[in-house]
């Protein structure tokens, strides 16, 4: 693939419509799921004592990113009580 038609679907997927399309398919258990899967991911990278990058308050490993963002979620679901 070519960065040229990389960016055509980058741009694509941004617009606002597109991206409602694709969240209103997530359920409940998708995030669940997907915080689960990013606590496994990070405790793997901290224990084979990968680099973290600090980036507007989330932390992340440039070999796979997997954002901190999953906390913040995990606080919404405990707040909200849906976990």
């Amino acid at each position: 693939m070519t960065e040229k038609k990389r960016k055509n679907i980058l741009l694509l997927w941004k617009e606002e419509n597109n991206f409602k399309r694709c969240l209103s398919k997530l359920t409940l258990e998708d995030v669940h799921s997907a915080v689960s899967r990013a606590k496994v991911i990070m405790g793997r990278n901290q224990a084979e004592g990968k680099r973290v990058i600090s980036h507007c308050n989330f932390k992340y490993y440039p070999d796979n990113p997997s954002l901190t963002i999953w906390e913040s979620v995990a606080g919404i679901l405990k707040d909200c009580g849906l976990t």
